[in-house]
């Protein structure tokens, strides 16, 4: 599933939205487990430009993933919610 509604030209900085709405509907499902790792060595690099390392500066990167589905119940094939 993919959409256009959410964009991704905010900008920097203090750039904000909130998305409101009926979430009663929605389904999220997990295709693998989480996985977190912890990583005692590597470098990155932020949004200014400053690169972090993490061996000689004793940080650890922490990477957490996995894969997820989002999707919406139709209520003609998922049932009512009568009792």
């Amino acid at each position: 599933m993919v959409t256009t509604s959410v964009p991704d030209t905010l900008g920097a900085g203090a750039a904000t939205e909130i998305y409101l709405g009926d979430f009663s509907r929605v389904l999220i499902g997990a295709r693998t487990d989480i996985k977190i790792e912890i990583l005692p060595a590597g470098t990155g690099t932020d949004a200014a430009g400053v690169t972090y390392n993490a061996t000689t500066q004793m940080y650890r990167w922490i990477r957490v993933y996995g894969r997820l589905t989002v999707t919406l119940s139709n209520q003609a094939t998922c049932g009512s919610a009568r009792a």
